[in-house]
């Protein structure tokens, strides 16, 4: 008899936990689609950027490239 109570407190305890993990799954997914949004939204500003990284180094080498001209064109003058 005492294995029949058992069982049974083993059941509850089982039915106890699979709510548990459902709840914990539940959290999970809602937390997933939540990342899932914010990768979407950095992706999204990364990929507007990614023209622009290129542009910024090329108006670096001709500013380079002019304040170097600039700095011979004055050395001679000098």
């Amino acid at each position: 008899m005492d294995t029949d109570k058992d069982i049974i407190f083993l059941i509850a305890e089982l039915k106890s936990s699979i709510t548990n993990l459902n709840a914990n799954i539940e959290v999970l997914r809602t937390e997933n689609r939540e990342l899932r949004t914010e990768v979407k939204e950095i992706r999204a500003q990364m990929n507007r950027w990614k023209g622009a990284l290129p542009v910024i180094i090329a108006i670096g080498g001709i500013l380079a490239f002019f304040i170097t001209i600039l700095d011979k064109i004055k050395t001679l003058f000098i």
